[in-house]
């Protein structure tokens, strides 16, 4: 019965879900969103719908009117600082750009007469809180450094190391912990990250992948020869981006990847997500996708990029799938939203998701809707342990889609918290959660029994009488 239920509300949600809380048609995203819980994928309203596309026509502020200036030709690393400007690798151009959130140019590095100063094929970047920008200068195998004025003041290249030897140093990501040191992406370079100390020497690799085999390595494994198998060599797959949130976790994706896609890991370099396949299936969390970009935003919320599936999927902090957005834009007719080539993800403080996109020769911009806004705030109470406000935003969750599941799934917690038992049980049975529903019965009976003791026992004691009375009285009637 509890599985029936569940069956049906799932499928009446996915009808509901193709409509905003008011009942009309959500037809401001080309695409479907997903809401997940416990592995199981239904349909919902839109969370975020593509707002705008910025960067492919830019313009900049001339004698108090606007003039149009190249636009983006093949951006691919994104960076936001604190004020919300965004860094664009405008890569075909050999340029990055600083422009506001609607396409105003603001800056160009990389440009100009100064041969040291010039950036060839740059991909990723990063800005440190000084307004310095380190830019993968990835065509010319160093990361170039320019002051907050554009001026180019340093270089970083490969460090001189034994481990590094036979590393050609392509990179192609970076970010910066508050040490100063920084986390370098380099293509081709399967030991992880290579890290490297604020007087640029290297200081060792960091989240290094595991070798994956398949059936076919270890046939060969077996019958190769030692001089076959080294040649042959089977390696793990390349760090594909790496994020460093404010309060120091490091984040990583890889593409190809059978596990372990997204890791997390904290300070002291231990991956949080150890063993988790953080590949979303049609239905059910498993091999699916290939992540190209990666971030978190202020809540720890993990976004990252399926080129393959052309989606973007959220997680909780703790590496649930919440939701997914998007979709392949599969010809050459671009449509706001559908993503064509993306590489990089960001967030602004307001929550807004940005994503370059070189078929677009721009960064599409996405908003987040109310509805997303009420989840987040719920899930960030939820996992602060402020259960009876998490409690109260759930129900305004449910207000716009009454059969999102996580938020029955938070209600059920906090009114277990509070000792509403069987309030509690109708809750996760709404959602089909078996353990919830056992803990919150089992607490349920044993508060009924020594609430109903004294009638029990002598309810017990009473059945006790009768049996010796009715036993003594059979034993009499054979005796006669």
């Amino acid at each position: 019965m509890l599985k029936r239920k569940w069956i049906f509300a799932s499928l009446l949600a996915a009808m509901l879900g193709l409509y905003d809380g008011n009942g009309t048609a959500d037809a401001a995203a080309p695409y479907r969103s997903h809401g997940y819980f416990e592995g199981s994928r239904y349909s919902i309203q839109s969370l975020y719908v593509p707002e705008r596309v910025i960067g492919d026509r830019l313009y900049k502020g001339v004698n108090g009117g606007q003039e149009s200036v190249p636009g983006l030709n093949g951006p691919t690393g994104l960076f936001i600082d604190g004020e919300g400007y965004l860094y664009v690798s405008d890569t075909n151009n050999n340029r990055v750009v600083k422009m506001d959130d609607r396409g105003g140019l603001i800056q160009e590095f990389g440009t100009g007469s100064d041969a040291k100063a010039q950036l060839k094929a740059p991909e990723g970047l990063y800005v440190s809180a000084s307004g310095d920008v380190y830019v993968c200068d990835t065509g010319n195998n160093r990361i170039s450094v320019y002051n907050s004025r554009g001026e180019w003041i340093d270089e970083i290249v490969k460090p001189d190391a034994p481990s590094l030897r036979e590393v050609i140093f392509i990179p192609s990501g970076v970010s910066m912990d508050i040490r100063g040191f920084l986390y370098v992406v380099s293509k081709g370079v399967n030991e992880g990250l290579i890290v490297i100390s604020p007087d640029k020497k290297f200081n060792g690799f960091f989240g290094s992948n595991k070798v994956q085999t398949s059936a076919l390595d270890r046939v060969k494994n077996m019958l190769y020869t030692e001089e076959q198998k080294e040649t042959a060599g089977v390696s793990a797959a390349s760090v594909s981006d790496v994020f460093i949130d404010h309060e120091g976790y490091v984040y990583t994706s890889t593409k190809g990847a059978a596990t372990e896609q997204i890791k997390k890991y904290n300070v002291g370099g231990q991956n949080l997500f150890a063993g988790k396949n953080m590949q979303v299936g049609s239905s059910t969390v498993g091999l699916v996708g290939s992540y190209s970009g990666i971030t978190a935003d202020r809540l720890g919320n993990i976004f990252g990029i399926d080129t393959g599936a052309g989606k973007i999927f959220q997680f909780s902090p703790t590496g649930e799938p919440v939701f997914s957005f998007g979709a392949k834009l599969l010809d050459n007719k671009l449509r706001m939203g559908l993503l064509g080539d993306p590489v990089s993800i960001k967030t602004n403080g307001k929550g807004y998701v940005f994503v370059t996109d070189r078929m677009f020769n721009g960064v599409q911009v996405f908003r987040p809707t109310e509805l997303a806004g009420k989840i987040n705030k719920a899930n960030e109470l939820f996992n602060e342990g402020l259960y009876e406000e998490a409690k109260q935003s759930s129900q305004e969750v449910l207000k716009s889609n009454v059969f999102y599941s996580k938020a029955h799934y938070i209600i059920g917690k906090a009114l277990y918290r509070e000792g509403e038992w069987e309030s509690s049980m109708a809750r996760f049975e709404t959602v089909y959660d078996p353990n919830g529903y056992s803990d919150s019965f089992w607490e349920w009976r044993i508060r009924w029994v020594q609430a109903n003791f004294g009638y029990v026992a002598a309810g017990a004691a009473t059945a006790a009488v009768i049996a010796v009375a009715t036993g003594k009285l059979a034993r009499k009637r054979r005796r006669d």
